[in-house]
């Protein structure tokens, strides 16, 4: 059984995203890595998932020492909001001893980026730039009943596989051009027979933002191993309950 790996979404478990206090408490479960959003405010690195709430938010510098000070291992999913400053995250993550523990996911990276984070013991993943726009066109065609906030999506979306479809032959495409070793998706975007695909080609999959355990389990069963959850306690439960890692 392959190891899964549970990142808590930013603002998981009931939490205010982004805020010192869910910082603390994200780091005392046992996750691979909490998320949180970065942009630059003003010259200085803060959290933040809009503009208007990094005005506000913390620092990078004070979610890097919280989480180091609390837990040895979890890593900091950075979802970058903002293209290019993964050079200056970087520059304060050695300096907190904290490049190693670092997952970049978001704005894509580009080469002297994804160079420099691999070389500093970070992890950077691929989002699909083709999937929002894909399935935002395939929505238009929908019935009304196919709602943004209604689980008739996922079924409206495995009965029309080909756009999907496409759309990951092509980030997977992209991905080992750019030697990056794992797709970050929207859950929705997982259909069996592209999680097939993506993994016949060598790559790993991380999905989000996935909440029910049957969909946790129908994903991992299927070979994704890692998974970011708004109720990632839900999820450790289910796998302490099977007798999964």
């Amino acid at each position: 059984m392959q190891n899964i790996c549970i990142t808590a979404h930013a603002g998981a478990e009931n939490t205010n995203p982004n805020t010192l206090e869910s910082i603390r408490y994200l780091a005392t479960l046992p996750v691979y890595a909490q998320e949180v959003d970065v942009r630059m405010v003003h010259g200085v690195l803060r959290l933040g998932h809009d503009p208007e709430h990094a005005l506000a938010g913390p620092t990078l510098a004070e979610c890097m020492e919280t989480v180091a000070g609390l837990t040895p291992s979890m890593h900091i999913n950075c979802d970058m909001k903002e293209k290019h400053l993964i050079l200056e995250v970087l520059r304060l993550a050695v300096a907190c001893g904290m490049a190693h523990r670092l997952v970049f996911t978001g704005e894509a990276p580009d080469a002297e980026e994804r160079k420099a984070a691999v070389e500093a013991g970070s992890t950077v993943w691929m989002n699909s730039p083709r999937f929002p726009r894909a399935q935002k066109a395939l929505f238009a065609s929908a019935p009304a009943c196919v709602t943004e906030h209604d689980d008739t999506r996922m079924q409206w979306l495995m009965e029309h596989p080909q756009t999907q479809l496409e759309e990951l032959e092509a980030d997977i495409r992209d991905a080992k051009a750019s030697q990056v070793p794992c797709l970050n998706l929207c859950h929705l975007a997982l259909i069996p027979d592209g999680i097939r695909r993506i993994l016949e080609n060598g790559l790993q999959i991380s999905a989000w933002t996935v909440d029910s355990v049957p969909r946790f389990r129908e994903l991992t069963r299927t070979g994704v191993q890692y998974v970011t959850s708004r109720a990632p306690l839900r999820l450790l439960n289910d796998l302490q309950s099977s007798g999964n890692p």
